[in-house]
């Protein structure tokens, strides 16, 4: 594995050039990329000045790193993965409302970086494949935890002198680390606690039938000559704007956002109650779908549709090839000791709560559970939401300041102010939206 900053012609060659849609800023971002074992190269996108906060742990500059940024020697690094489908920088959609969990985890000196998954268009890159070749696109969520994940983590480690960091994962992203910690044990001691904002594991009682029906039938697709391709190559904004000529007086930033609204619908990832502003789908649709493998697709449609957490199941014969063994082998979650809080909504319409109970259950260490009971609040809501900065965020705060032995107000007001989070013609508002258990 290579951890190194490239810097060298050979490395560089592999880099595509970095671009950044209109609704996220550059300037407060330093790009890194990192070689893993199979290969690829994977874009780092690290918020600079974090060590400018305050309200505890921010302050002086630590020392000089070897890509020529300075460290925080206080508080340990945080690591955001996001989930499929997603380019890495949703993470910042909220930056300019000042809501965006990365700015509120470095206003309290936390060093942020965020991780973006093989095959989106910050990881594209390869030391020997080309993107059009399907060799390229043989990956999956496997390969994910057991290389990608790895090699963030020790790049970051090694820029920053820190021994270990925090994980915050959303989605798949939340997943992938667990996967991650039972394929690759030594990683226990480099992984502070982890935070996972709707970890996708098990599929329980899926609420929309594009998801219940469409699950089983994308888990059949198995073969190679299916899967070792990508999906997702272009995102919302990009199809409006060769669909609707520029000439035309059609809004086509408004169309996109429409558009995205309704296939996070049709999806499940945006509830009903739209507790995302609309502005929020127009950067959204700058940015998802972002491409990755049907394969990784597949895989978590299998993980759904059998309610397992499990590896690839290639079929008995590619099982027996692949796995050594006839089914594929289990992620046993009672392994993964590094201590961890999950999070989950009531209404999320794409990963149940029931199932992110589950998963809270089997974690031996697990530090809370965390349900957010507000009818308005679903899936996307988790890192778009504008009431996330209330109900979910504080919280991780808490728990990352804690494990840095650093002094913690209150989680969360359990009777937050509904009018805050209400529209002005909503009447039927819970008082309580927030339930924290330590099962």
């Amino acid at each position: 594995m290579s951890n190194k900053v490239p810097n060298s012609s050979k490395d560089k060659k592999h880099v595509p050039p970095v671009s950044f849609c209109s609704s996220i800023s550059s300037n407060g971002l330093e790009t890194h990329k990192v070689e893993t074992e199979d290969g690829y190269i994977l874009g780092l996108f690290r918020l600079k000045d974090f060590d400018k906060g305050d309200d505890g742990g921010g302050g002086e500059s630590g020392e000089k790193c070897d890509d020529g940024s300075t460290t925080n020697n206080k508080l340990p690094p945080v690591l955001m993965i996001p989930g499929m489908f997603n380019d890495g920088l949703e993470w910042l959609l909220l930056e300019r409302e000042g809501r965006a969990i990365p700015n509120i985890l470095a206003k309290q000196g936390f060093d942020c970086w965020m991780g973006t998954n093989r095959g989106t268009p910050h990881s594209k890159g390869h030391t020997s494949l080309k993107t059009s070749s399907k060799k390229f696109w043989d990956f999956g969520f496997d390969e994910m935890s057991k290389y990608d994940i790895p090699a963030l983590i020790d790049y970051i480690l090694k820029v920053t002198g820190s021994k270990d960091l925090f994980f915050l994962g959303y989605s798949m992203g939340g997943a992938m680390i667990l996967s991650t910690l039972c394929l690759r044990p030594e990683y226990h001691k480099k992984v502070r606690a982890v935070a996972a904002m709707a970890p996708g594991v098990y599929g329980h009682d899926f609420k929309t039938s594009t998801v219940k029906f469409g699950v089983p039938l994308v888990a059949r697709a198995r073969s190679k000559f299916v899967y070792r391709r990508p999906i997702g190559t272009k995102s919302v904004n990009d199809i409006v704007n060769m669909v609707i000529p520029s000439f035309t007086k059609i809004n086509r930033e408004s169309l996109a956002g429409s558009w995205m609204k309704l296939l996070g619908r049709m999806g499940g990832s945006i509830g009903a109650g739209c507790r995302t502003d609309r502005e929020m789908y127009n950067r959204l649709a700058e940015h998802m779908p972002a491409p990755t493998s049907i394969k990784y697709a597949v895989h978590v449609a299998q993980m759904f549709s059998s309610k397992k957490f499990q590896m690839f199941d290639y079929g008995r014969a590619g099982n027996l090839k692949r796995h050594g063994t006839p089914k594929p082998p289990k992620y046993d979650l009672g392994k993964v000791t590094v201590p961890v809080a999950t999070f989950t909504a009531d209404h999320d319409c794409l990963i149940p709560a029931k199932g992110v109970l589950r998963i809270s259950a089997e974690l031996p260490n697990l530090i809370s559970h965390t349900v957010i009971s507000y009818p308005k609040f679903s899936h996307c809501d988790f890192i778009l939401g504008r009431d996330v900065h209330l109900l979910v965020y504080p919280k991780i705060v808490q728990i990352f300041k804690k494990y840095s032995n650093l002094p913690t107000s209150p989680i969360i007001n359990r009777d937050i102010d509904t009018k805050t989070m209400s529209e002005p013609n909503d009447t039927n508002d819970a008082s309580t939206t927030v339930t924290v258990t330590a099962l």
